[in-house]
């Protein structure tokens, strides 16, 4: 009998989701697609941002720190409108701050 080769049904993406927050619908889908897209059909598939302190935004375009962002609560809105909870992170760059999944 031969043993049977399977393949990981688990993808990485990563993009400007939580970036370009005011405005920019349009790059979101362009991402949101490829993730929602692969989960059916039928893979594990997690998204990944880095976030620079300098995108940190408030709804004034003022900046605000990480977890005060538009940023934050535009990709926690997505998490929760699509049920991604568990497969999505925004990594606030060189901080610890986060939403969604943590870097461990």
């Amino acid at each position: 009998m031969t043993a049977e080769l399977r393949m990981a049904k688990r993808i990485m993406i990563s993009g400007a989701v939580g970036g370009p927050v005011l405005g920019y619908g349009g790059n979101t889908w362009a991402f949101l697609q490829y993730i929602l897209g692969f989960r059916r059909l039928g893979f594990e598939t997690y998204y990944v941002e880095h976030l620079s302190p300098k995108d940190y935004i408030d709804e004034d375009w003022q900046p605000v720190s990480f977890a005060a962002s538009a940023n934050a609560r535009y990709f926690r809105s997505l998490m929760d409108r699509f049920g991604l909870n568990g497969y999505m992170a925004l990594l606030e760059e060189g901080g610890v701050g986060h939403i969604g999944l943590a870097r461990t």
